[in-house]
């Protein structure tokens, strides 16, 4: 075997790495159709949107995938440049439970489903004690990591479960969290796009590392449009602050398909 073969075989097994890595980090590794990579039409994926301008904004597309349950799925990350073992597990990019839409500026429904919104404050018994309370708000003004764009199949099911991803959403009081670690919703609001008010929900995910408290931060932002639900999912860095402007290029190089 040649040099160029060793690294070529090096390249695909990184690739497929990260492939199962972002897998298992939407929490959806043991739901992979025996399909082959790629075998998924982006088109379909993107449902009635389309691509206005290069989608990958520094990453590469790693591949798509049919799911189990019906899901479509796009990945986009750098192959060379992967989470941690550490940091693999289900919800790491907040896809989770939860959906639901916004309207258009001024009201009106504009083809868009569900209310979005703030949701309640879920109240454990807090700990005076505990450090995610005090862990720093994080590096703002970064670009994501990495993203995925899922279609979800077209059912009551997918409809329950996106609205719960955007609906009444859970907000917890960190100092509620084990001293292990875990997930809460930090943030949500909505963020205009082409005259939508699309709904976006941030989630913080804690761990400790070296005895020191860590978090990395993932964002959902709902482009559901008629029959099509698809949602926008970005992971960033440890330690970086996921803000809605970071989706900005993603949605910027996305519009909605003109009807013929």
């Amino acid at each position: 075997m040649t040099n160029d073969d060793i690294e070529q075989t090096r390249r695909a097994g990184s690739v497929l790495a990260s492939v199962f890595v972002l897998l298992a980090l939407l929490g959806i590794y043991g739901m992979l159709a025996r399909t082959p990579d790629n075998s998924v039409d982006l088109e379909k994926v993107l449902g009635n949107l389309e691509w206005t301008s290069s989608p990958s904004h520094g990453m590469e597309e790693l591949t798509r995938r049919k799911l189990g349950d019906g899901r479509l799925v796009a990945l986009f990350g750098d192959p060379d440049d992967l989470p941690a073992e550490k940091e693999m597990g289900e919800g790491g990019m907040g896809m989770g439970k939860g959906m639901g839409g916004g309207g258009p500026r001024g009201g009106g429904s504009r083809g868009r489903r569900g209310m979005g919104g703030m949701g309640g404050m879920s109240m454990g018994k807090p700990d005076p004690n505990s450090l995610w309370p005090k862990v720093p708000d994080g590096v703002s003004g970064q670009a994501p990591w990495q993203a995925a764009l899922v279609h979800y199949p077209s059912s009551e099911k997918a409809e329950s479960t996106l609205s719960k991803e955007f609906g009444r959403l859970d907000f917890k009081d960190l100092s509620t969290l084990p001293k292990s670690g875990g997930s809460a919703v930090v943030d949500s609001g909505h963020v205009l796009w082409h005259g939508y008010r699309l709904p976006f929900v941030r989630t913080r995910h804690f761990r400790m590392e070296n005895n020191e408290p860590v978090f990395h931060d993932s964002m959902r932002i709902n482009l559901t449009m008629d029959r099509h639900s698809l949602v926008l999912y970005l992971r960033w860095r440890p330690g970086q602050l996921g803000e809605a402007d970071g989706a900005r290029p993603w949605l910027d190089s996305l519009t909605v398909k003109v009807a013929e």
